[in-house]
């Protein structure tokens, strides 16, 4: 990168008291020097110590510089003129003056000059307004769908800062999200630190940029899904580009689109948690998958998006699998592994008598999936188990204290603290969580990829005639639809082009 610094003389500025000037992009430095017009010229001025000013652009690790310096001298002004393009071309901008022998950062300081022909003092920053400037123009601006407070609605902007991605996280495009029920927690102003907020934790999409220690993991061009970050800017999925931590993205199986892919994330990753961290089952092998055992692990809500996900990868890991879901959705219920079903609607007697006879006590693990179900967890547990071993329950509600039991373990999954060292909710985090998560990543995208397990149905809102997705305008109307609890699969919007 070139940077040109003119500096010219005015031959017909005279006999005003230096000010600060500035026109189409042009700085314009009063100062004196004893290599221009004669003294009669011009009035004096009351300094007399040398004057340096330096520019200095930094881009790609390269620094180029070029210093004009002004010996002092009686009865002249000079205009120093800083183009444009100096200011304008890409990189961090850094501005030094050396006023009078002291070092100033023009950027946020005051340098002074005095003219004896007023004896007044005027002090002004001739960089600072204009560094400003030079800084918001480097800013890439993005759209999005924002919350400027809890509870207020979405609002479709396009001046969101484009995250730039850390050494260990990549930029992804996003290109379809999912809409999940912690949106809803979010939108109350659960997990949100501070406004304006772009939510969504649930997309795929495709890299577009990669830092250095992740470039052994993704290259850009790479489709990538997961789930990101709960409650932190740039990593929001309803903006046009998002940040992932590298090592907790999935790459996205080649059989799924990107709408199917969206819905994968937060429904296969909190099942992952539940089952394998949780019901202490292993991680299987995909390219070696284990026997049947006879073994029973009850998945309360087995139709949901986790529930699905569960039944699925308890299966996988050689265990008969009996679920609670409705009669009507019994059969996708089975479709996706389980052994049996019992209606949910039954009373919680009903319920344990169904799974009593189903299994003959032969369970040991209980994983509730909706958050619900937890008495009816415990007393399964407690009352009909005969398992000899620990025995062991799952629950996807992270925001209540639970009772410890002398008959089970407890484990609560908290997706949400994906990425990071503290729940959003401010608990203490398994500092090994994301390690384990990042374990369960390539099982989950081969196991899909290989066709053992399958992704959740999903249902498009919004899309037009003739192709194209609902954009971040659907994003206000997508959430309340899914808030009514009456979609026919995990909602999905697809917010831009490939």
């Amino acid at each position: 990168m070139a940077l040109y610094c003119e500096a010219r003389r005015k031959e017909e500025e005279s006999r005003e008291e230096c000010k600060r000037q500035q026109d189409c992009g042009k700085i314009k430095l009063a100062c004196q020097t004893n290599k221009r017009r004669p003294a009669e010229a011009f009035p004096a001025v009351a300094h007399t110590k040398k004057v340096e000013h330096a520019w200095r652009m930094m881009s790609g690790g390269e620094t180029n510089s070029k210093a004009l310096e002004h010996t002092t001298g009686p009865n002249t002004i000079q205009e120093v003129d800083v183009c444009n393009s100096c200011l304008e071309d890409g990189g961090k901008l850094a501005t030094g003056l050396r006023h009078g022998g002291l070092d100033l950062d023009v950027g946020a300081g005051v340098t002074q000059f005095t003219t004896s022909s007023t004896a007044a003092s005027t002090s002004f920053d001739p960089f600072r307004d204009r560094a400003e400037k030079v800084r918001a123009s480097q800013t890439v601006a993005m759209k999005g769908a924002t919350l400027k407070a809890a509870n207020s609605p979405f609002e479709v902007v396009t001046d969101i800062e484009k995250p730039k991605p850390g050494a260990d996280q990549i930029l992804v495009k996003s290109i379809a999200t999912a809409i999940n029920p912690v949106d809803t927690f979010m939108i109350s102003g659960a997990m949100v630190p501070s406004y304006p907020m772009v939510l969504g934790c649930d997309a795929s999409g495709s890299v577009v940029e990669v830092g250095k220690d992740a470039e052994s993991i993704f290259k850009v061009g790479d489709r990538v899904c997961g789930c990101t970050r709960l409650g932190e800017t740039g990593y929001g999925t309803y903006q046009e580009y998002f940040l992932m931590d590298a090592r907790l993205a999935i790459p996205t199986p080649k059989r799924l689109s990107y709408e199917q892919a969206a819905g994968v994330g937060v429904g296969s990753e909190t099942a992952a948690i539940g089952v394998f961290n949780g019901l202490k089952l292993k991680l299987p092998d995909p390219k070696a998958l284990p026997d049947a055992r006879d073994d029973w692990i009850v998945i309360l809500g087995g139709a949901g998006s986790v529930g699905q996900y569960a039944v699925q990868l308890a299966k996988i890991s050689g265990y008969k699998v009996v679920a609670t879901c409705s009669a009507k959705t019994a059969s996708v219920v089975k479709n996706l592994g389980a052994d049996a079903t019992i209606d949910y609607r039954k009373s919680e007697d009903d319920q344990l008598q169904d799974l009593k006879t189903i299994t003959g006590g032969n369970f040991f693990g209980v994983y509730d999936t909706v958050a619900k179900s937890e008495s009816l967890a415990a007393r399964a547990l407690k009352d009909i188990s005969n398992s000899t071993q620990k025995r062991y329950y799952a629950t996807t509600d992270d925001w209540t204290t639970k009772a410890s039991s002398d008959a089970f373990t407890t484990y609560q999954v908290e997706l949400g603290s994906i990425g990071k060292d503290q729940s959003p909710l401010g608990h203490e985090t398994d500092a090994s969580l994301n390690d384990d998560i990042a374990s369960f990543l390539p099982v989950i995208s081969q196991l899909i990829e290989d066709g053992h397990m399958q992704p959740n149905e999903v249902e498009l809102f919004g899309t037009k005639e003739g192709g194209g997705g609902g954009g971040f305008e659907a994003i206000a109307d997508a959430v309340a639809y899914q808030q009514k609890g009456t979609a026919g699969g995990k909602v999905v919007v697809v917010l831009q082009k490939v």
